[in-house]
């Protein structure tokens, strides 16, 4: 996942800013003490998340991508080193947003008031193969909000729910955030030099997954309705 300058917002605030939805409690022995504060940690809420906007996740379309390309251009200069593993150009970029797919990838977008901010993707590794990379982008502004893992998270369920049954997530020995996440997915790790590969398998589908997929595709669809009033959205 990527770096970058903050917004507003999260510049006016301390980076670890902690807002508590708890009233004052103070018990008068040590044990209260202790028990009050187990209770207000759980109930502490990160500062940033309450000033993020709710974010919708849906695919994206072979017609959108015009947003992909924005999105990536978007991202600042270690951004893209962290994404790609190496420093690129704009160029790049959008050669690179305006590929043609290869038959089985899936684009997963994060959108925040309409415009794409994080994106996953899923792309086989040969014609056919069960097997597929993830890689995932995170705007600079929109980081450590929790955007990654849900994209991941999404990303992961359609994969399962699509036929492949391992997914392969390649970053730099550097990008922290996204070795956390991959392990916390159960990624099992291998070591290269200047690389990191997580290998994360991916059980068959079920009626449950399959139920999930649907009924997240559903209420990204509802929410688009009800937000911009109409399937499309806004777009940058």
């Amino acid at each position: 996942m990527t770096a970058g300058p903050r917004n507003v917002a999260r510049e006016m605030l301390p980076h670890f800013a902690r807002l508590s939805v708890l009233r004052d409690v103070t018990p008068s022995t040590y044990a209260g003490r202790a028990v009050a504060r187990r209770r207000r940690q759980r109930h502490i809420v990160p500062m940033q998340n309450v000033l993020l906007p709710p974010v919708t996740l849906r695919r994206l379309r072979r017609s959108e991508m015009s947003l992909f390309e924005a999105h990536l251009l978007r991202l600042d200069a270690d951004c893209r080193r962290l994404r790609f593993g190496q420093a690129v150009r704009d160029e790049f970029l959008r050669a690179y947003a305006r590929r043609k797919p290869e038959r089985g990838t899936i684009i997963e977008g994060a959108f925040v008031d309409g415009v794409l901010r994080g994106v996953a993707e899923l792309r086989p590794m040969a014609l056919g193969s069960r097997a597929a990379e993830a890689a995932v982008s995170v705007e600079p502004a929109f980081r450590r909000r929790g955007i990654g893992r849900q994209l991941m998270e999404r990303l992961t369920l359609r994969a399962r729910n699509h036929g492949i049954r391992t997914v392969v997530l390649i970053c730099l020995p550097e990008n922290v955030a996204m070795r956390r996440l991959a392990a916390s997915l159960g990624g099992t790790v291998s070591f290269a030099p200047g690389e990191v590969t997580y290998t994360i398998p991916e059980p068959a589908p079920t009626v449950f997954s399959l139920a999930r997929e649907t009924m997240a595709d559903l209420s990204d669809r509802l929410t688009r309705l009800d937000r911009w009033g109409g399937p499309a959205g806004r777009h940058a």
